[in-house]
């Protein structure tokens, strides 16, 4: 019967004590081969960006103690070489100015007792063997070491045009994890200081969020202040209801005014009375005495009447009442 493989684990520094317990040695296993296909087969089929990427990377890093010569075999394999040179500028940077911090903290002396230096963390000059970096960087370093490494790589700027973080807003019909997952991305590669980042989204988000969501965030309590957490809550409990009640209003407003506009096109309509036609050249608009043929009938009546005083007095009487 066919097993389905494993899914392969990451064991890559492992920390075993001495009979009696008191010496402790680091024993380093390399990066496997199926972890790093597995890793840059989701990178190429479903991009840095995809959560299943990211969520297999972060589940593979955290799953154990890593160290530099670890991370810099891995990242090689997700980028180019010059992709890979920007990665390592960009992590050098980060751990500098990690250092100082790291100086102070008590956890972060080497074996020997001396201070970190920016070689430790890098694992260059001496600490370039990868046994040296296992036993002598002590867990709370390589821990900051692994997440600058991950912070720089998602912090490379994409291909194309960016759009500023403060300029990314959330359409009508946008939903609203899709809006933020777009803004979390954007200030993760525009704000390279990683404690501010949670702030500016917070803000962000509610500045650049559609008329809908921010409704349901102003909903919130304001002390304490809403978490995204609390933003994104709000927004999947109350957005579709306040969706419907949005579109009943739109489906109504159109009958009530089509209602109104029908009543005042009757009220407003002036009124025009029935009009008679002339009784001579049976057009509308005027009245017999007004008609502009009377004249001309008049004349052949009496052309007709033959000069009778009679019969003209007969013809221009009943015409008289007729016109009239």
């Amino acid at each position: 019967m066919h097993q389905p493989s494993p899914v392969p684990s990451v064991s890559l520094v492992v920390y075993k004590g001495s009979r009696g317990g008191h010496n402790v040695r680091a024993i380093h296993h390399p990066f496997s081969q199926a972890t790093i296909r597995d890793l840059c087969k989701a990178h190429r089929d479903y991009g840095r960006d995809s959560p299943y990427f990211r969520g297999l990377l972060h589940s593979d890093l955290e799953a154990a103690v890593v160290i530099p010569a670890d991370l810099r075999q891995l990242f090689s394999c997700l980028m180019d070489s010059t992709e890979f040179k920007l990665w390592e500028a960009a992590w050098r940077q980060l751990l500098r100015e990690a250092l100082p911090s790291l100086l102070v903290d008590p956890e972060t002396i080497d074996e020997n007792g001396n201070a970190l230096t920016l070689e430790h963390l890098m694992g260059e000059g001496r600490w370039t063997d990868p046994s040296d970096q296992a036993s002598g960087i002590p867990i709370k370093a390589l821990m900051v070491i692994r997440e600058h490494a991950v912070t720089a790589f998602f912090s490379m700027v994409p291909d194309g045009p960016v759009i500023p973080y403060y300029k990314i807003i959330q359409g009508t019909k946008e939903a609203f994890t899709k809006f933020v997952e777009r803004l979390t991305r954007a200030i993760e590669v525009q704000v390279s200081e990683v404690a501010v980042r949670e702030g500016i989204l917070r803000e962000m988000v509610f500045a650049n969020a559609n008329n809908l969501c921010r409704m349901a965030i102003l909903s919130l309590p304001l002390d304490p202040p809403p978490t995204i957490q609390d933003m994104l809550r709000v927004c999947q409990l109350k957005v579709p209801f306040m969706q419907g009640n949005d579109q009943d209003g739109k489906h109504k407003t159109p009958r009530v005014a089509a209602i109104s506009g029908t009543q005042q096109e009757h009220i407003r309509r002036p009124y025009a009375p029935q009009r008679n036609k002339c009784i001579i050249c049976q057009e509308p608009g005027h009245w017999a005495n007004n008609c502009p043929l009377r004249d001309d009938i008049e004349l052949l009546k009496k052309k007709k009447g033959g000069g009778g005083g009679s019969g003209r007095m007969g013809g221009t009487g009943d015409n008289s009442r007729q016109l009239n």
